[in-house]
């Protein structure tokens, strides 16, 4: 026990070692995490990157997309036309890049030397690893709300915790208590291997939906729609079509950071036509989990008397604490798959090209 503890302590415990590329004689230019996938890795097949695309499609952010449409004088017709078309230009974008990283099994950093240069590659490389860090704590807050969410359908008397933090820190005990849980929670996947990840996208892409799908069957239930899908567009000539251009640019942004580094996923392609079917499935998922959003909406708007937009806060106003549990365990899992996919694995993969070890 006390030799391990020893170890534990010593620097070179938690020391990387050096990998060598089978490329580069030098670490300084490469190392084994940029080299082509090895054959025995490339295990994506079209309908891993179909599963890739409904565990990120099913999240917050996206269920509120069409909130922010409707707001600016769209009706549910225009929203759900405008975010088809978006994600259609991003899935077109996705295909194309995705298509190197297919065919070469490299990723996104190697590849971003061949438009740059070695040296002015890390502009943009640095660039990315930003926005990376910006959404993971974005997304991470996120998943503390669903956390929150869980502890609160057990233990109800966590919601009168009192909070010892100053409202200039904008956040509660209670909040900065799920931040860290949802960290803990979050950690073990930020662990797993790439090529091996792909289990959690599927079994996200089987859990999260299909708790979509039984929020949007209670909604309509419920109300059999409510008076969002009465709700006439407020806007007409220049206005709209300024809207519908906002509105489709919203859509594209979503994921334009993604489309860039889409080839850090593509690499791990058994073939390269494996990864074509994103250009499908990719403005079909995203269409249809806005409805979702939508509808449940329209659905709170009746019931509760005013537009929830976060599904959080809708389900925190549920009186079964079960079909809480259980639909904001659905979420919680659901950041996590994006974190992973759209954040972590990004940023890692950026990581080992500014510091190849």
């Amino acid at each position: 026990m006390t030799e391990r503890v020893k170890k534990l302590r010593s620097r070179s415990f938690w020391e990387l070692r050096p990998e060598p590329s089978s490329f580069a004689s030098s670490n300084k230019w490469s190392n084994k995490d940029m080299d082509p996938v090895p054959m025995h890795q490339r295990s994506w097949t079209m309908w891993d990157y179909t599963s890739y695309w409904l565990s990120d499609g099913f999240n917050v952010p996206t269920w509120n997309m069409a909130s922010s449409m409707l707001a600016v004088g769209l009706s549910w017709r225009q929203a759900l036309p405008a975010i088809a078309i978006g994600h259609f230009i991003i899935a077109l974008a996705v295909t194309a890049n995705g298509t190197i990283g297919a065919r070469l099994h490299i990723p996104f950093p190697v590849i971003n030397r061949s438009s740059f240069g070695y040296w002015f590659s890390y502009f943009s490389v640095v660039s990315r690893v930003v926005l990376a860090m910006f959404w993971f704590a974005i997304q991470t807050y996120t998943g503390s709300e669903a956390v929150y969410q869980m502890l609160k359908a057990i233990f109800p008397s966590i919601a009168r915790i009192p909070n010892a933090l100053p409202a200039s820190s904008n956040i509660t005990t209670v909040g900065i208590m799920c931040y860290f849980l949802y960290w803990l929670i979050q950690l073990p996947f930020l662990l797993v291997s790439p090529h091996k990840i792909r289990y959690l996208f599927i079994a996200k892409a089987i859990l999260a939906p299909t708790t979509g799908l039984a929020m949007m069957i209670w909604a309509f239930v419920r109300t059999g729609g409510g008076p969002i899908f009465e709700q006439k567009a407020t806007l007409s000539g220049s206005a709209l079509s300024w809207a519908m251009l906002s509105a489709m640019n919203s859509a594209i942004g979503n994921y334009a950071t993604l489309s860039v580094n889409i080839p850090d996923f593509t690499r791990y392609a058994r073939s390269p036509r494996d990864q074509y079917v994103q250009v499908l499935v990719i403005p079909v998922i995203f269409t249809f989990f806005a409805f979702m959003g939508i509808a449940v909406t329209s659905a709170g708007n009746v019931i509760y008397g005013e537009i929830l937009w976060d599904p959080l806060t809708l389900i925190d106003r549920w009186d079964n604490r079960a079909a809480a549990f259980f639909a904001s365990f659905a979420f919680c899992l659901a950041t996590i798959g994006t974190n992973v996919s759209a954040n972590s694995i990004s940023a890692a993969n950026d990581f080992t090209a500014l510091l190849p070890r």
